[in-house]
């Protein structure tokens, strides 16, 4: 993902001397390759961000913390657009659906809970694969609305909808989410105030919010100091 992102911004941001390798960069942006690599990085986010709600205290602040930050990059993507800074107005990207994911399991997780231990797995296997289902159908069928972008945070969006920077469809990713889950009930739990059976997980869903929010800004000022 950031490398994704790296290669983006170099394109947009890097000095006409760096041609050749805003070039390949181009290359790589438009090429089947980053487009089978990016659905493959997404999809194993999503299965580790499902993995660690397990490992969560309270998956209702979690998800609050992440709907705040996919607001405010909406907002500050929306003024970089509006002031044609930087064309990247995001609608609906990959931490708006990591927050809607979250906040979903939330609300179900204390019924579902109540479910035998190998319920819980094939009931989250079971959602994983129906939207396995949905996310064929839409790729194959392809739904959007005339009217404007009311559904898209259903993996509807208004016809003829060109993402700026990124779109990421609730519909077609949702299984990814569910599955790691799923994965999660095989794992053990040992959870205390100062340790976890899989900390590294628990870090990166924990701050999953922060890394997401601040490597862009970091890379382009990054980029921009080193090619001007």
């Amino acid at each position: 993902m950031i490398a994704d992102h790296f290669a983006v911004l170099f394109y947009n941001l890097a000095g006409d001397r760096f041609f050749d390798i805003k070039q390949f960069a181009y290359e790589f942006i438009t090429s089947d390759v980053r487009q089978g690599l990016r659905f493959i990085v997404i999809s194993v986010f999503f299965a580790l961000s499902g993995i660690c709600c397990k490992y969560s205290n309270n998956n209702f602040a979690r998800s609050a913390k992440l709907m705040c930050f996919a607001v405010l990059l909406s907002i500050a993507t929306y003024l970089l657009t509006v002031y044609e800074i930087y064309r990247c107005f995001i609608i609906c990207g990959v931490i708006h659906c990591y927050a809607i994911f979250v906040f979903i399991y939330a609300l179900i997780e204390k019924s579902v809970n109540k479910l035998s231990d190998f319920g819980r797995k094939i009931f989250w296997l079971d959602i994983s694969l129906l939207f396995a289902v949905i996310a064929v159908l839409f790729s194959y069928f392809k739904p959007t609305m005339e009217s404007g972008n009311f559904l898209i945070y259903l993996g509807v969006p208004q016809t003829g909808y060109v993402p700026q920077w990124e779109y990421a469809s609730p519909s077609k990713l949702f299984w990814a989410f569910a599955l790691g889950v799923a994965i999660g009930q095989f794992l053990p739990y040992t959870y205390s105030k100062r340790s976890c059976a899989f900390p590294l997980l628990t870090f990166c869903g924990k701050y999953a919010g922060y890394i997401y929010a601040l490597h862009v800004p970091i890379i382009a000022l990054l980029i921009l100091a080193a090619t001007k």
